[in-house]
């Protein structure tokens, strides 16, 4: 999936994210909130983002 909005953490779970970066999806979260992996050059970081970070 592709990071269509940027989201900067507030804690150790979340993760940094900018428009155009590539994420794995691994759980979706009833709370809007999910899982992902980043793909590319930081490929395996893992970190929870909200939903309306990523367009498919």
């Amino acid at each position: 999936m592709t990071v269509c909005a940027t989201f900067t953490p507030r804690s150790e779970d979340e993760m940094l994210v900018t428009p155009g970066e590539n994420l794995r999806l691994l759980e979706m979260f009833e709370d809007d909130w999910c899982l992902v992996q980043r793909v590319g050059k930081l490929e395996g970081e893992l970190g929870v983002i909200p939903t309306f970070c990523l367009a498919e």
